[in-house]
């Protein structure tokens, strides 16, 4: 799997998406929804996390953990 790539960070979550753009990655650390988007969907993170499969944990600094 290729490693996410980080496409917007907003207080201390993240979005990232996956090099080859099949699969979108959402963690987040703070309590209510954050809503993370592509050219296509709007999601908030409670749904991206529902349809990931493997995610890495990210800062507020958009680094890995």
């Amino acid at each position: 799997m290729d490693f996410p790539i980080v496409m917007q960070v907003r207080g201390n979550g993240c979005c990232a998406w996956t090099a080859d753009s099949s699969e979108f990655v959402a963690v987040s650390r703070v309590v209510q929804p954050m809503e993370c988007f592509n050219s296509r969907h709007l999601f908030l993170v409670g749904q991206l996390e529902k349809l990931v499969q493997t995610a890495e944990l990210w800062d507020g600094a958009g680094k890995p953990t």
